[in-house]
């Protein structure tokens, strides 16, 4: 009995592929399916982008660079420019855009998520000029020498922006507003930024506030006890620090609150919130604590290392960590617990968003993980509580740390040879679904893929894949055509990925990966054997930035493993080994515009052994497939060499985001083998940390028939292949 099930199932398997690759000298086509609505988009171009966790099927070298890895980034300012204090606001609204602040004694600079800049973009409302503009952003009057100020400020707004005269002001429909014009004149000692990301500027002749549309200035003449400002607080009020006390900005007044009564000293160094109602108050000689009308004084005597308070910052359990310059300080439930920093000097604490503690010293920076506190048997048990030491060898650009915030999940160090970042890598979940063959109107043919990343501390990213691929249901006869039964087809491919980085630039990665493909669970024709087969297979990437400006790249082998057998032992069949190269060019990167052209090319690395001539050399035997890691040489030597680079499949896509909201996407892939050819259109939405992409397929005969017309040198199109035609595909992303 003769039953029919296997040709039918194989057949199959080679159509899902077939439009894009000529697949027909390996088995396994479906290890090729690309999964990411957003790569598919582009044509399947990816391989040097990467950037999201579908990287786990395109390159695994990209697992080992940002944004998928933990990544230390040096931040470049002119020459000329020494950054004395950074700011931020802690925690952002959702799907708000990253906004870190920096400043030199001279000068204030704002980090956008992209580039520092000096100043701010202003749009130019109807009938509305410069001078007015600039008049309302110094919030200036009409007195006489606040007149020659906004001449003066007007004068190098337009030298800025390159105005000489009345006719390219018109029709401007914006401009550059230099944050210097504000502070023009003023030496600026501190920073801080308030929930909704206002500024607040210390200086040696007043407070400025920068509310986003205009400044303000407040000095003695206000209310304040100094122009001298020396720490800023707006956590929740607004609190300063002099060198003649603190204040507080409450009810539209400055209400000054002096500190040598308590500890003797009226130079205030820093100021903390403490929740509900507690502010804490850092002096050259001691530590207040104000609650109300209470006050508690604190130093070398009752719970501090020494007198001198640089730092004060305050964890989610509500534990007050206080620097000096020789140590930390932990107040917890009315008590102190040291941490003396011998052979060092402490310049500042902070708490990150994951609750570790950092304390910026002459020897680096030190994180401090408090563990996880249980009770066991009515005793206080810590698990997991440790320091671990940032310094010049392992990130920093200098040991020396003046100064740390953090936003989110990234923490910022101020060093005297400048500003790094360390940006703390999302986890990833993706999923993907795309219904397979649809000119065939088969419901039951889909591809899913699900894949995850996750960032270690200190070496690198793992991810890991499931990926299914159905066949749907398949009837079981016999060779007259009686029904014996029906069975499931589909093949199931499970990865580990693993990448690590090689400087700043370089990343390579390596994906083992399992296969089981389950064609038929019924044996076949004569044999015992069921139509089931696995193996495995290895992916290795590599992906290299800016190999010049603005221009990646990335390579990877895929599929490199075992032939495979299903039914007879001397019928294997090569899985589909390949190489697939492509660069990524960064045309256009700002806040709002974001292009990106990419370009692929890929080319399956099969050498078959079952021609005439090589039959005839084994005796009528057909010799097995060349192992894939002679195939890298010898598949590029069985035919001429016109026909060797004709089987190179060609990608060229690109894709451009709005105001990294809303992307458009378009792509191309040429198979000039294989006579097809696709363009492919997407369309991507991010909504803080989900993403959704979504992508369309439009293959042969339209491309053929209404859109080439067979007028590409060297290509000529026929109408197969196009069961891709029409083909939509859906994945999300989530971060977290």
């Amino acid at each position: 009995m003769m039953k029919t099930i296997l040709p039918f199932v194989l057949l199959l398997s080679v159509l899902l592929y077939g439009p894009v690759y000529p697949v027909a000298q390996a088995a396994l086509p479906t290890l090729l399916l690309a999964p990411g609505a957003r790569a598919t988009g582009m044509g399947e171009a990816y391989v040097a982008l990467s950037d999201d966790v579908y990287a786990t099927y395109y390159n695994p070298g990209a697992l080992g660079l940002n944004p998928l890895s933990n990544y230390w980034k040096s931040h470049r300012f002119p020459s000329d420019v020494t950054l004395v204090c950074i700011a931020a606001k802690n925690k952002l609204f959702f799907a708000e855009k990253p906004a870190i602040w920096a400043a030199s004694q001279s000068g204030v600079f704002k980090y956008d998520g992209t580039q520092w800049l000096d100043y701010e973009i202003y749009f130019l409302e109807q009938n509305e000029t410069i001078d007015k503009v600039v008049k309302r952003y110094l919030s200036l009057g009409d007195s006489p020498s606040e007149e020659t100020a906004l001449q003066e400020a007007v004068k190098t707004v337009k030298a800025l922006n390159r105005i000489e005269t009345t006719e390219d002001e018109e029709g401007l429909p914006d401009f550059k507003m230099p944050f210097t014009i504000a502070l023009k004149g003023v030496k600026i000692i501190c920073l801080a930024a308030d929930p909704s990301n206002k500024l607040y500027v210390g200086t040696e002749s007043g407070l400025y506030f920068y509310n986003g549309a205009k400044w303000k200035m407040y000095n003695t003449l206000d209310g304040l006890p100094s122009d001298r400002i020396l720490c800023v607080n707006a956590d929740d009020e607004v609190w300063v620090g002099t060198d003649k006390g603190a204040a507080r900005f409450s009810g539209g007044k400055w209400r000054p609150l002096p500190t040598a009564e308590a500890t003797g000293s009226d130079t205030v160094t820093v100021i903390a919130a403490g929740g509900a109602g507690t502010i804490w108050i850092g002096t050259l000689n001691g530590l207040i604590r104000k609650k109300g009308k209470s006050l508690s004084v604190y130093d070398s005597t009752n719970g501090l290392l020494d007198n001198r308070v640089v730092g004060v910052a305050l964890d989610k359990d509500r534990n007050t960590w206080v620097a000096t310059q020789s140590g930390v300080s932990r107040y917890k439930l009315k008590s102190w617990k040291k941490y003396r920093m011998e052979d060092n000097e402490v310049y500042t604490v902070k708490v990150d968003s994951r609750d570790y503690i950092w304390v910026g010293t002459r020897k680096g920076a030190l994180r401090y993980d408090k563990g996880k506190t249980t009770f066991k048997q009515g005793r206080e048990v810590t698990k997991g509580e440790g320091w671990k030491h940032f310094h010049s060898q392992n990130g920093l650009l200098s040991d020396k740390v003046t100064d740390i915030i953090s936003q989110e999940k990234d923490v910022w160090f101020l060093t005297d040879k400048g500003l790094c970042s360390y940006d703390k890598a999302e986890r990833e979940i993706g999923a993907f679904w795309e219904n397979l063959l649809p000119e065939f109107g088969l419901k039951d043919l889909y591809h899913l893929y699900f894949t995850a990343t996750w960032p270690t501390e200190d070496w690198g990213t793992l991810g890991g894949f499931v990926k299914y691929v159905s066949f749907g249901e398949n009837e079981w006869r016999d060779e007259v055509g009686r029904l014996l039964g029906t069975f499931r087809s589909y093949d199931l491919f499970m990865g580990l990925c693993y990448g690590t980085n090689f400087g700043d630039n370089i990343g390579v990665g390596v994906t083992p990966k399992f296969i089981y493909s389950k064609l038929a669970d019924v044996p076949v024709g004569n044999e015992n054997r069921k139509g089931i087969a696995n193996s495995f297979a290895v992916d290795v990437g590599y992906k290299q930035r800016d190999i010049v400006k603005s221009l990646d790249l990335g390579v990877t082998l895929q599929n490199m493993g075992p032939d495979i057998v299903y039914i007879d032992q001397n019928q294997k069949d090569p899985i589909p080994f390949s190489i697939k190269a492509g660069v990524v060019w960064r045309a256009i990167d700002d806040p709002i515009h974001n292009l990106k052209l990419l370009f692929d090319i890929n080319r399956e690395l099969i050498r078959r052994r079952d021609d005439d001539a090589s039959i005839k050399e084994q005796g009528g035997e057909s010799m097995p497939p060349d192992a894939f890691w002679k195939a890298i040489v010898t598949s590029w030597l069985d035919e001429s060499f016109s026909e060797e680079i004709a089987q190179i499949v060609f990608s060229l896509g690109t894709e451009y985001w709005y105001s990294n909201f809303i992307a458009f996407r378009f792509g191309t892939m040429y198979d000039k083998a294989g006579s097809r050819g696709e363009f492919t259109f997407g369309l991507g939405i991010n909504y803080g940390n989900i993403h959704f992409d979504g992508s369309y397929i439009v293959g042969t005969p339209f491309v053929d028939r209404y859109l080439l017309g067979n007028v590409l040198p060297g290509y000529e199109f026929d109408d197969e292949g196009s069961a891709r035609n029409k083909q939509l595909r859906l994945s999300t992303i989530f971060m977290f």
